[in-house]
């Protein structure tokens, strides 16, 4: 009688990244007359945030993550670009190569002249930050 060996070839499994937590940074702030747009920056890796005002009820907004070579851009020209709030530069960290990820989140709908409370989410590991920010004033005309 002839054995048969059984061999068996699995996939190489993954060995999970260590995960960094999606710390929240808000880091900057614009104001329009109904709209504040945020800029927020994480050392976590595919993170993905809302932002809501509990005081108000408003509608919760996703933010929109920056794409590196946009940062860059701004970093290039000199910082902030008008309309967008992007003034965040990433830091350095003694040549540790984790990178830092930057969002704007943006909600509007809001009342000209108002203090608000906002909270910005992260979607992934439910860490939150809170911040007081102030829509613009209406401004006298004649």
């Amino acid at each position: 009688m002839c054995a048969s060996k059984v061999v068996s070839s699995a996939a190489p499994t993954k060995v999970p990244a260590v995960s960094i937590p999606c710390n929240i940074s808000v880091s900057g702030s614009v104001s329009s007359l109904n709209s504040v747009s945020l800029t927020v920056s994480t050392p976590g890796q595919n993170c993905s945030f809302s932002v809501a005002s509990p005081d108000v009820g408003a509608d919760i907004s996703e933010c929109r993550r920056i794409p590196e070579r946009e940062l860059r851009r701004n970093e290039t020209v000199g910082g902030q670009e008008e309309g967008r709030g992007l003034s965040f530069v990433p830091t350095e960290d003694g040549g540790n190569s984790s990178q830092t990820e930057v969002f704007t989140c943006v909600l509007d709908h809001l009342e000209p002249g108002t203090a608000y409370q906002l909270q910005v989410r992260s979607q992934t590991d439910n860490e939150s930050a809170e911040v007081t920010v102030h829509t613009s004033k209406f401004s006298s005309g004649s």
